[in-house]
């Protein structure tokens, strides 16, 4: 970090409430330099801790979109299999019925050979 920096050291230097560049002795004292080189060192490590925070982050939302991709996939193949119960369930329902239809033709055909027999033995 440069405070002397000719017409920006000045301005940098007084926003910063340090003497501008050429007053009070040069543009600023050795302590002076260092509480600044140690702000400096706070503001990168904070910047760090930043990134990281952010990028576990990022990662935690891309496990989470993971996760949400393959639980729609499973509701999907749910949806599917439900789909597919549902048509097979229509199928046995029509089997039953056509079942239902041949046991009463059976049941009128062996009232009618009981009517026949009953014809005979009288």
């Amino acid at each position: 970090f440069i405070v002397k920096e000719q017409g920006k050291g000045t301005f940098a230097a007084e926003a910063l409430g340090l003497p501008a560049a050429g007053v009070g002795g040069g543009g600023g004292s050795a302590g002076q330099v260092q509480q600044l080189e140690e702000e400096v060192a706070q503001l990168t490590s904070l910047v760090q801790e930043v990134k990281t925070k952010l990028q576990h982050a990022k990662d935690q939302l891309a496990k989470t979109q993971q996760q949400l991709q393959e639980a729609e996939a499973r509701e999907a193949a749910a949806v599917e299999r439900a789909l597919a119960a549902e048509g097979r369930c229509a199928e046995l329902e029509a089997e039953v019925a056509e079942a239902r239809a041949r046991i009463e033709e059976l049941e009128a055909e062996v009232q009618a050979e009981r009517a026949k027999n009953a014809q005979l033995q009288a």
